[in-house]
């Protein structure tokens, strides 16, 4: 992958980047989530699940969220910038705070 080849600046761009990637240091200074990871709720059995029990179905839209975020802050001392465009995100936010991290609640900057 040329990214991690050159010196030069260079932008990946992918529609789904939770696994699998990493972009430490240098190598992912920024991320912009354009979707909330919603699961598919056409599929028989996530709609089951989602029904049954909401709070999973929440839980794992956090997940694939905090992964996502995960692929450019790789440790303790490393920094970045994560843009979240989905206008849902606020309200997903505030309702699923319980399935965030502290160390993310708690660098949250977000405007309304």
């Amino acid at each position: 992958l040329k990214h991690f080849k050159t010196k030069e600046p260079t932008v990946i761009v992918s529609p789904s980047m939770t696994e699998g990637l990493d972009l430490k240091g240098d190598l992912g200074r920024f991320a912009i989530i354009v979707k909330l990871p919603f699961l598919y709720l056409g599929d028989k059995q996530i709609a089951r699940r989602r029904e049954i029990d909401p709070d999973w179905y929440n839980y794992q839209t956090s997940l694939t969220l905090i992964q996502a975020m995960g692929r450019v802050m790789r440790s303790e001392d490393d920094f970045c910038s994560i843009y979240i465009m989905d206008s849902l995100f606020h309200w997903f936010y505030n309702t699923n705070k319980k399935f965030f991290p502290k160390y993310i609640t708690e660098s949250f900057q977000y405007n309304q």
